[in-house]
């Protein structure tokens, strides 16, 4: 009844909105050198935004990013607070923590880094959503989607979601449901299924870390059909690959997108962790081949039993089951579906799935600011 009530209570909070003029005239610092500031600093380089330097503890052994420089916490205390904003791109602790951690040395407005590549360009990023009013139909699904999770853990998890998207809040205790990145795929709730005989989809292939992930720990596994059409991340899976000699004939890399549609898509190449089907003609983007999963296995005439499906496709994600759909049928896979980068992600990516009958769900989060949200649909 407690969270039902914060169901309530986040529903009917004002929504958080960003004005498009938030950044004017101001000074750009960011928080965090790891592998998410190094894709901001690439990023912004691209489109001609200029960061004036990175703050990270690691500054004595990350000198650099791209050219700019990676400072000690202790160079916030020279910024001009009034006309500079820190950009947090570090999503391993909660806002409030780094934030208090900023605050120590400048009171400067803070916000994350999605909040400006959500500006840039939502088409290409849109990992910086935030829900915008609730509508009626919002609310009758938030509610469905509560109701049918399976257990306390995810309820609290959804939660902790919902609230960021929709006001930028977060609940004191909101550690205790973070899960470690190593078990976004291989945890209590996934195990059973990825150890019957069978193979696996990986959409969004990325590094083919969940591919040669599950090769090592399921030897039943068969064969995994890996999809990633950018050419940096498609160049480094068929490196990986070779490194991979025991693996080699057991997964199958294809550099297609994965959707609903099939033909030709505008695809934002070279953004790394962003890069994304953008769905509107571009003169600036190039074309990739795009089909869905249905098609694909029909094509190429595969008998496989598909054990699991896991999508993390940028903004795909609804799409990409909309296409599978009677292959998930017929099969009755586990399904791994990341629910964090657009509005899909509130409750129409779940409610695909609950559709699917014989199915419990779940939800993990393996990150903070709404991000890394994953969402589980078990076959039983």
């Amino acid at each position: 009844m407690e969270l039902i009530k914060q169901l309530d209570n986040i529903i009917e909070s004002t929504p958080f909105n960003l004005g498009h003029d938030f950044l004017s005239g101001k000074t750009l610092v960011a928080y965090g050198a790891g592998r998410l500031g190094e894709m901001v600093a690439k990023i912004c380089t691209q489109h001609g935004i200029s960061i004036s330097f990175f703050v990270d503890k690691n500054c004595y052994e990350i000198k650099s990013i791209l050219d700019i420089p990676v400072c000690s916490l202790e160079y916030l205390t020279k910024i001009d607070t009034d006309n500079t904003v820190v950009l947090i791109s570090a999503f391993k602790f909660p806002f409030y923590h780094i934030k208090s951690i900023i605050n120590q040395f400048t009171d400067a407005d803070i916000f994350t880094v999605y909040d400006l590549l959500y500006l840039i360009e939502e088409a290409y990023f849109s990992n910086g959503w935030f829900s915008g009013s609730i509508s009626i139909e919002d609310k009758v699904n938030l509610y469905k989607v509560f109701e049918n999770l399976d257990d306390i853990r995810s309820k609290e998890t959804y939660l902790d979601f919902i609230n960021w998207r929709v006001s930028r809040n977060e609940f004191d205790n909101i550690e205790s449901s973070i899960i470690s990145e190593n078990e976004k795929y291989n945890n209590e709730i996934t195990q059973s299924c990825l150890s019957k005989l069978g193979s696996i989809v990986d959409v969004g292939s990325f590094d083919l870390s969940f591919s040669l992930k599950s090769l090592d720990l399921y030897p039943s596994i068969s064969k995994s059909y890996a999809f990633e059409p950018d050419k940096s991340s498609y160049a480094y899976c068929l490196k990986k690959l070779e490194e991979n000699h025991t693996h080699i004939g057991k997964i199958k890399l294809e550099p297609l997108a994965i959707s609903e549609v099939t033909g030709m898509v505008c695809f934002a190449h070279q953004h790394g962790l962003a890069s994304r089907l953008v769905h509107k003609e571009s003169n600036q983007l190039e074309k990739v081949d795009v089909t869905n999963l249905t098609e694909y296995f029909n094509k190429n005439k595969i008998d496989d039993t598909l054990i699991a499906i896991k999508i993390h496709n940028e903004g795909d994600e609804l799409q990409t089951l909309k296409g599978a759909r009677s292959l998930i049928e017929q099969h009755r896979p586990l399904l791994m579906v990341n629910c964090s980068h657009n509005r899909d992600g509130l409750w129409a990516i779940q409610q695909e799935c609950m559709n699917l009958k014989n199915y419990k769900f779940y939800m993990r989060s393996h990150a903070f600011y709404g991000e890394g949200l994953t969402f589980y649909a078990v076959p039983f």
